[in-house]
């Protein structure tokens, strides 16, 4: 692999690794802002549920934007890596 190649497949693993710890971090903080009726079990066993605001109080929707953000970057980051992994390891 070329040095430029190098360069842009680190660049892109830092910008998922940010953003994988981006969602993380705003996914625990969302813990506290859960409704009353949504179990701690139900959110760690159902990853879906972190997904859909309604399943928050109304005061973590800065924090669940901020985790759909993290986690959207991060899938978007690993979308990149895969394409210009292919790209590059194209023979001439």
């Amino acid at each position: 692999m070329a040095w430029p190649a190098q360069i842009l497949v680190t660049a892109i693993a830092g910008v998922a690794i940010v953003a994988w710890l981006v969602a993380v971090l705003a996914g625990l903080t969302l813990i506290g802002y859960r409704r009353a009726d949504i179990s701690l079990g139900r959110m760690l066993f159902s990853g879906w549920i972190w997904f859909d605001r309604r399943n928050f109080r109304p005061e973590g929707e800065r924090v669940w934007k901020l985790f759909i953000a993290g986690a959207a970057t991060f899938a978007g980051a690993i979308v990149a890596a895969i394409l210009v992994s292919l790209v590059l390891a194209q023979p001439g």
